[in-house]
């Protein structure tokens, strides 16, 4: 991927990590990362506060559901790994205006089964308003976008660096999510949920480079 990580001089990384219970056998491990920035206006407060919430959720959620599902499968099983929580972050680009941060959300649920989830908050560091697909594209530029993952696609196979499913280019169309992207230093990146296109556990990403949209936020 193309990242240029904690690109600025006041994001700071903060980390949750443990285990559940704290006594007696363990059935839930948790790694959790997430951004803060020493900025004390309006937009450091709103942004602090959307990750330490995000990352207080992430910790219940292995402390509840993922722990009772640890319990249930253990008294059924006599061989038991414990489960795993992992939530971690990058950012991928700012500039003056804009901060992009991805967030990626992993469960593994005992042996090789993991489910991820991805998503990606794209700020506005003046107002703390996070920015959608209409501040940096119009309408019109969707099916250009559409178009160029289509062609990044074919290229990908071409080469091999991807085995994707026969159907790929109709869900390319179906499963596009206008708000599933990130900027990086060179463009946009647009993703899919891994397993989506193929076989592959990883999420699907499709750059655009140097994409030149037209949206007031539109860096490139």
């Amino acid at each position: 991927m193309i990242f240029l990580k904690n690109n600025i001089d006041s994001l700071l990384k903060k980390e949750i990590k443990g285990v559940f219970p704290e006594e007696g056998e363990i059935l839930v491990k948790y790694n959790i990362s997430y951004p803060e920035i020493e900025l004390k206006n309006s937009f450091g407060k709103v942004f602090c506060g959307f990750y330490s919430m995000m990352a207080k959720r992430f910790e219940s959620f292995a402390k509840t559901r993922l722990y009772r599902e640890a319990l249930r499968y253990r008294q059924l099983e006599n061989e038991f790994r414990p489960f795993g929580a992992v939530l971690r972050y990058v950012c991928a680009f700012s500039d003056e205006n804009v901060i992009s941060i991805v967030t990626d959300a992993y469960v593994y649920c005992g042996g090789d089964k993991t489910e991820s989830k991805r998503l990606s908050q794209n700020w506005d560091m003046k107002t703390g308003r996070l920015l959608l697909f209409e501040d940096f594209f119009t309408s019109e530029d969707k099916e250009h976008i559409i178009t160029g993952i289509k062609s990044e696609g074919r290229m990908r196979e071409k080469a091999g660096l991807s085995c994707f499913f026969k159907d790929y280019e109709k869900k390319l169309k179906s499963g596009f999510s206008k708000n599933d992207f990130y900027l990086t230093p060179k463009g946009y990146g647009f993703f899919y949920p891994a397993g989506f296109l193929s076989d592959s556990k990883e999420t699907e990403v499709f750059f655009l480079l140097g994409f030149k949209g037209s949206g007031e936020f539109n860096p490139y």
